[in-house]
């Protein structure tokens, strides 16, 4: 995890502030342990939105990469062809 703090979200700050009595320091204590715990949980989340950003790009990349390649096999397979020449699909030999 980055030492970057996260803000956490008005809404669900609001949520947790109100499940604790500010007068009550236990509560008060266990309201920054839920508030770090919030963080922590925010920050994964992040963590795991930036790798998926990451993951679609590469998708994306590959499959691009993939249809110039087929493209180019496609343009060989004619080229044979277009020689005579015929492409098999037998085993190499051992």
């Amino acid at each position: 995890m980055s030492d970057e703090i996260p803000e956490i979200p008005a809404d669900i700050l609001e949520k947790l502030e109100n499940r604790f009595d500010r007068g009550d320091c236990f509560d008060v204590a266990e309201a920054e342990r839920e508030r770090s715990s919030v963080r922590r949980v925010i920050a994964i989340n992040q963590q795991i939105h930036h790798r998926l950003i990451e993951l679609q790009t590469d998708l994306i990349t590959a499959n691009t990469n993939m249809g110039y390649m087929r493209e180019q096999v496609q343009d060989l397979v004619q080229k044979l062809r277009k020689s005579g020449s015929m492409p098999t699909h037998k085993p190499p030999s051992s």
